[in-house]
C-alpha cells in the first residue's frame, strides 16, 4: 500500500472499528501524522505566528478519531480484541 493510499483509507474508514488494517496502513498513516505535526509545531514555534499553533491543533483534533478507528483495525489483524 502506497503513502497516498493509506491516508485515503484511513481517512475515509473512521467509523469503522471493525475489520483489519494493514501494517503498511498503519504506520504511513502514523508516519503522515508525525510529519505533519512537527512540520506545523516548527513553523509556529521558531515563525512566532499563531495560526500555525492553531492549525496543529485543530489537525490533531481532526485526525483523532481515524487515528484510533486505524489502532483498533490494527489490533484486529494482530489477533488482539481492541475492546
Amino acid at each position: 500500500m502506497s503513502f497516498i493510499e493509506a491516508i485515503k483509507s484511513a481517512l475515509t474508514q473512521f467509523k469503522n472499528f471493525h475489520g483489519r488494517a494493514r501494517r503498511s496502513e498503519y504506520w504511513w498513516y502514523y508516519f503522515f501524522e508525525c510529519v505533519l505535526y512537527f512540520g506545523l509545531s516548527f513553523l509556529g514555534n521558531y515563525t512566532g505566528i499563531k495560526a500555525f499553533t492553531i492549525a496543529m491543533y485543530v489537525f490533531i483534533l481532526a485526525l483523532l478519531f481515524p487515528g484510533i478507528a486505524l489502532c483498533f483495525r490494527r489490533m484486529h489483524d494482530t489477533g488482539k480484541s481492541a475492546w
